[in-house]
């Protein structure tokens, strides 16, 4: 099975675990982010509109699509414009994005899981591959309990997306989750 396949056959839910502080970004993604550092405009990109109605859908088939990101002290500008421009229209179309700090996460990844993941229907896990400096390289079906055993400890303890966008449009660089 591939990733793709993944997405297109999962039956009733989708979760995701991101740890990368940045990723590599180029084209409209790279001319929204710089519009969003120079306070201008920032329209959505069609990508993202994309995504927001595949969330849209595979909620209203009572799907769950989930996210947690781990944040590191201080945010980045990148980590605030995603979660401005990414996660807050996303969880308006359903998706439930919450955050856990990098320090719990190294505390209760005890088994070392070094990538990102995909969880669907609590069975099929992939694993994405990036580079240093944020590049996708490659996605690759895992198998291991731990994977949903990291994943269902974190979202226990995590913090909604709610909290911690109040915190960023008051301007602290320091979140406190």
């Amino acid at each position: 099975m591939t990733l793709s396949e993944a997405f297109l056959n999962f039956k009733k839910s989708e979760k995701r675990l991101e740890v990368l502080q940045e990723y590599y970004i180029e084209g409209g993604e790279l001319k929204q982010y710089n519009n969003y550092c120079e306070c201008k405009r920032v329209e959505e990109l069609d990508d993202l509109k994309e995504w927001n109605e595949f969330i849209r859908q595979s909620t209203e088939q009572g799907k769950i699509i989930e996210r947690i990101r781990v944040l590191k002290n201080p945010v980045s500008s990148y980590l605030k414009y995603e979660i401005e421009h990414g996660f807050v229209p996303s969880q308006e179309y359903g998706q439930k994005v919450r955050f856990v700090s990098e320090s719990i996460y190294k505390k209760l990844n005890k088994s070392a899981i070094k990538n990102e993941f995909w969880i669907f229907d609590d069975e099929v896990i992939f694993e994405m591959v990036y580079s240093k400096k944020g590049d996708f390289i490659k996605s690759c079906q895992v198998f291991g309990q731990e994977y949903i055993e990291l994943y269902n400890r974190l979202f226990q303890i995590s913090v909604p997306l709610e909290s911690v966008s109040k915190q960023i449009r008051l301007s602290k660089l320091t979140l406190k989750i």
